[in-house]
């Protein structure tokens, strides 16, 4: 609050420090704020200083005169990759501070500014059941369907009593996106385990993957996916 006060009377909190104040990303760095006018610098702050910022791009949110949510996920699509911004987005939305129409407007305002072709996509393309996810892993693993063009599975669905990360009803598979931060003791992993014996009784197909397969190569596992969907593919004729 300080850091917004010491910029004058139209500044707000911006661009990363604003996603960290709405809770949909992580922060470290120097505190951002955004005004359209002033002189005065403040030692240690990341001023931005357009000549316009449209009165519903701001509100007050805990206390503290911000960006809104939707201008902030405008603001971080210049700095974010498809998959960072995907993850963005989906913690917005989960969040329920974010106002869809709201977002649409912002993103289809003409002119141009860096990052609006990957913000507006992403905003298409983002299904509403990645809010249902509970792991950035799980957000990736959603998106890496769609681009390798998959049928979408359910979500964080209930089986025989354990839940499973995602499931296609269809042809009885389930794929669980295990990471650390989720399955990271003794007892978590002895339970990963017991529920793929007790679902694979029940007539399941289940794949496992892991957060570091899915950054640092994908491809194998989801020809795995894609088999079980829709068959292996055929190799091209020499």
């Amino acid at each position: 609050m300080a850091a917004v006060l010491a910029c004058g009377p139209s500044a707000v909190l911006s661009h990363a420090s604003a996603a960290h104040h709405w809770g949909v990303r992580g922060f470290r760095g120097r505190i951002e704020v955004t005004r359209t006018s002033g002189h005065r610098k403040p030692h240690g702050v990341w001023l931005h200083q357009p000549r316009v910022l449209p009165s519903q791009d701001t509100t007050m949110h805990a206390g503290i005169p911000v960006t809104s949510l939707e201008r902030t996920v405008r603001d971080m699509a210049a700095r974010l990759d498809e998959r960072q911004l995907e993850r963005m987005v989906v913690e917005a939305d989960r969040s329920g501070n974010l106002s869809w129409a709201a977002l649409h407007e912002i993103l289809d305002r003409p002119g141009g500014w860096k990052g609006a072709r990957r913000a507006r996509r992403v905003a298409r393309q983002v299904d509403p059941r990645a809010a249902e996810t509970r792991s950035p892993t799980e957000v990736d693993f959603l998106a890496l369907c769609r681009e390798a063009g998959l049928p979408l599975p359910q979500v964080n669905v209930l089986l025989v009593g354990k839940w499973v990360d995602f499931h296609w009803p269809a042809r009885r598979l389930v794929v669980e996106t295990d990471s650390y931060t989720f399955h990271g003791d003794r007892p978590a992993f002895e339970r990963d385990h017991e529920s793929t014996i007790e679902l694979s009784l029940a007539g399941y197909r289940v794949l496992r993957t892991t957060h570091t397969i899915l950054q640092r190569d994908p491809g194998p596992f989801m020809r795995l996916v894609r088999e079980e969907l829709l068959g292996p593919q055929k190799a091209p004729r020499s």
